[in-house]
């Protein structure tokens, strides 16, 4: 092939201009250090992808241009060819397809039927834990509290004979019945024994702030002694008894059982414990204290309990010669003996 030898002109990106009397080829050139594209003219016989290296129009340096892209094609006389085609693409690769084998289809079917079904999560349920029930917690003395006073309502209500007499409210200690000198510690009211004192129709309930109780029918209540909140005695004077309280809260139980048995030895000669209820707090335990009568002499018992910061001493006292009606009344007022506590 004969090359041809024109002489070179900057302004057609360094190629020569072709002849005018043959094709003339037309392509653009992309610069990318400047941006600017150089139009360039060749002659008809070169093809595109023979030429790369290039002066560009903007800047005129000598740049080698990754694509050349033709414009267009035009022959003696301006007629106007369709440009170049690009070389097609070389075909791809077939894809190979694969059949699904039968047999291999069976298999999976077969596992599908026969494979185990998936166990399901079964979700936990969080633990619980119980509260903690804490016998020396206010929570619990006030429960206590409540549940001996619903129980001595109960009481109360048997004694009076099932009638509509709504029952007393509890009412708050007042400051007159717990004198700071009282000799004993609060008293504690025992379970109420119905079989060994039937009350009657005149028997009278007191309700204080501070106690309540029931007063056999024939007692009287009368003036109490220094120091002490309330006293009452039988009608033929066989028996009588006497309610101290005393507000001391740094006192606990087993110190005021220990210092009221020293006092009803002092009174008596002798004196030991002959009944104790126990429950989970102080409040609902009932401690009945004794003193060994000579035959011929005074029976003395003590029943100490305790509410809030108060302590309850209830003595009574039986004479030797006192009646079966006298006796039966000391076992109603301790049996029926209830501190109060306002709310």
């Amino acid at each position: 092939m004969s090359r041809l030898v024109l002489p070179e002109s900057a302004l057609n990106g360094g190629f020569p201009e072709p002849p005018h009397d043959g094709a003339v080829r037309v392509v653009d050139a992309h610069h990318e250090a400047c941006g600017a594209s150089t139009r360039v003219r060749l002659p008809g016989s070169l093809p595109t992808r023979a030429v790369r290296r290039f002066h560009c129009a903007g800047c005129a340096a000598a740049f080698e241009a990754a694509h050349v892209e033709e414009i267009e094609v035009r022959m003696a006389g301006d007629a106007v060819l369709a440009p170049e085609p690009p070389p097609p693409l070389p075909p791809a690769p077939p894809t190979e397809v694969k059949s699904a084998q039968p047999m291999a289809m069976e298999e999976r079917a077969v596992e599908a039927l026969t494979r185990a079904p998936k166990r399901r999560a079964v979700p936990k349920l969080p633990a619980l834990s119980l509260p903690k029930v804490d016998p020396e917690s206010r929570s619990w003395k006030l429960i206590s509290i409540l549940a001996a006073a619903v129980l001595v309502v109960v009481v109360l209500v048997v004694l009076r004979g099932g009638n509509n007499q709504p029952a007393l409210p509890a009412a708050a200690p007042s400051s007159q019945a717990h004198h700071p000198s009282s000799p004993a510690a609060p008293a504690a009211a025992a379970a109420a024994d119905q079989s060994a004192s039937k009350p009657t129709k005149n028997t009278k309930f007191v309700q204080e702030s501070s106690f309540s109780l029931a007063m056999p029918s024939g007692w009287q209540k009368i003036d109490p002694p220094a120091g002490a909140t309330f006293a009452a005695v039988a009608a033929d004077g066989g028996a009588d008894a006497t309610l101290w309280i005393t507000q001391d809260p740094k006192l606990d139980f087993p110190t005021f059982v220990s210092q009221s048995l020293t006092q009803l030895k002092t009174l008596a000669g002798s004196a030991g414990i002959v009944e104790r209820v126990a429950a989970p707090t102080a409040e609902g335990t009932i401690v009945r204290l004794a003193a060994d009568a000579p035959e011929g002499q005074p029976t003395y018992n003590v029943t100490l309990r305790v509410a809030g910061p108060y302590r309850y001493y209830l003595a009574t006292t039986v004479q030797p010669d006192a009646t079966a009606e006298a006796s039966d009344g000391v076992d109603l007022i301790t049996g029926s003996f209830t501190p109060e506590l306002g709310q």
